[in-house]
């Protein structure tokens, strides 16, 4: 349903961009810190998720680490921007707290899946990783 959704709207020219989020270093907190404490850093990561988007648009965790963000009808310029608004919500809900996170940010094009489309904002993600963008460290 929400893939024929979204399909419709990009075939009629809305945009509809996918924004994958992976936070980085959580192994290495679970490993020192505790998985109590991974688990606060993902709960903290959720809330700044939540927080700076609409509620037109989804906010879904893939599981472990991994988010995915879908903004519809959200300007491709203004996407760019939504690891920023994150990280100055987590400043605020989480003050005494450094999250780290990579994003990667891609615009679904007529006949892209929903999968198409997130494998395509991952693989950016993983880009700006290695090339240190849109990176919250």
């Amino acid at each position: 349903m929400l893939e024929q959704r979204l399909q419709r709207l990009v075939n009629t020219g809305t945009p509809v961009t996918f924004v994958a989020i992976d936070c980085d270093r959580l192994k290495l907190i679970n490993d020192t810190q505790g998985h109590q404490e991974g688990d606060r850093i993902i709960t903290l990561l959720a809330k700044a998720i939540k927080t700076s988007i609409r509620k037109s648009d989804y906010a879904i965790r893939l599981g472990g680490d991994e988010f995915c963000i879908i903004l519809v009808d959200y300007a491709a310029d203004l996407a760019i921007h939504l690891p920023e608004r994150i990280i100055r919500n987590l400043q605020i809900i989480a003050p005494d707290k450094t999250v780290h996170f990579s994003a990667g940010i891609y615009n679904m094009q007529p006949n892209d899946t929903i999968n198409d489309a997130y494998q395509a904002s991952d693989a950016q993600l993983y880009l700006n990783k290695q090339q240190k963008q849109h990176r919250s460290s």
